[in-house]
């Protein structure tokens, strides 16, 4: 019976030992389970918040690149076009060149042939020429030119090496604007023209195919005038105009003297070739007069007659 006691006891001293060992076992095993399982867990945690850290990353670089990059780029198209509005602008204005020269030469024909030669070879022409004669076989012409505006100061100079240049004006009319207009009256009349020949194609009634054919035919009249307008102005941009006044000296021409006595010599010589022309102007006027003066003079004559005679006639 003592024997069965002890076995017992030491049955449940082991069965005690055991599971204290099993407990210390399980304990130790679930503690380092944890701590393991809290190490992934933080592991994880932190690997997870470092891919989205790194989501994020990318995304402020994107904005941070769109912020720097994209903005600026923006900025310098805009500039550029900008720069090339205003490039384009200054390349589209019109321009008309206009000039005018008043020279003396020994010898008009000669000089009439060399300056036609330079118009030509420059690209351009002479528009009208008037030429006459004064004081005997002396010759006197005014000439228009017209030259490529590129070619016009070229010219200019070397027609003054030609002769004596007395004087010369130059001036630049700038119609940007005025042509601007005529675009943009153009641009409207052919949108209204548009419009009415689409109305023209719906229309039915008879009244309404007269009034709108009317109005189509004021828009295109209308139309071809702004047309000939701009064409006009074109014209005068690509060529500049100048203006030749030539006279025809005897003997040498002298330089302008610049001091005091030289300019009122040349200037009382100027005044008394005006005064000249104007006498010979009056000359040839009434030369001109006297048909239709001795005509009217015959006519009172007559007249006057009549008068007398009636005046004697017994009533």
């Amino acid at each position: 019976m003592k024997r069965h006691r002890d076995r017992l006891f030491c049955a449940v001293v082991l069965v005690g030992m055991m599971m204290v060992a099993i407990t210390g076992c399980s304990s130790h095993t679930s503690s380092s389970s944890g701590g393991y399982g809290g190490g992934s867990a933080s592991a994880s945690s932190d690997v997870a918040m470092a891919p989205q850290e790194d989501a994020k990353s990318p995304i402020a670089v994107s904005e941070s690149s769109q912020t720097t990059g994209v903005v600026p780029n923006e900025a310098e198209s805009k500039s550029v076009e900008e720069n090339g509005d205003f490039q384009t602008q200054a390349n589209e204005n019109k321009l008309i060149k206009t000039g005018s020269m008043l020279m003396q030469v020994t010898d008009y024909d000669k000089t009439a042939q060399t300056i036609q030669s330079m118009v030509t070879a420059k690209g351009g022409y002479i528009e009208s020429t008037d030429q006459s004669f004064y004081d005997g076989e002396l010759m006197r012409g005014i000439m228009v030119i017209r030259i490529p505006a590129e070619q016009y100061d070229a010219l200019r100079v070397q027609i003054g090496k030609l002769g004596r240049v007395n004087s010369e004006t130059s001036g630049i009319q700038n119609v940007t604007e005025t042509y601007r207009d005529l675009e943009a009256s153009l641009k409207t009349k052919q949108i209204e023209e548009e419009r009415l020949l689409v109305i023209l194609g719906k229309a039915e009634k008879v009244e309404d195919l007269i009034a709108i054919e009317a109005r189509l035919s004021e828009v295109r009249t209308e139309i071809e005038l702004l047309n000939s307008q701009m064409v006009g102005i074109d014209r005068l941009v690509r060529y500049s105009t100048l203006n030749l006044d030539i006279t025809e000296v005897s003997g040498d021409i002298k330089p302008i003297s610049n001091n005091l006595a030289g300019r009122m010599k040349q200037s009382f010589i100027q005044s008394m070739n005006m005064m000249v022309r104007a006498l010979e102007a009056v000359i040839v006027f009434a030369s001109a007069m006297t048909v239709p003066i001795v005509c009217i003079g015959l006519i009172v004559l007559v007249v006057l007659l009549i008068k007398k005679i009636r005046r004697k006639m017994p009533k």
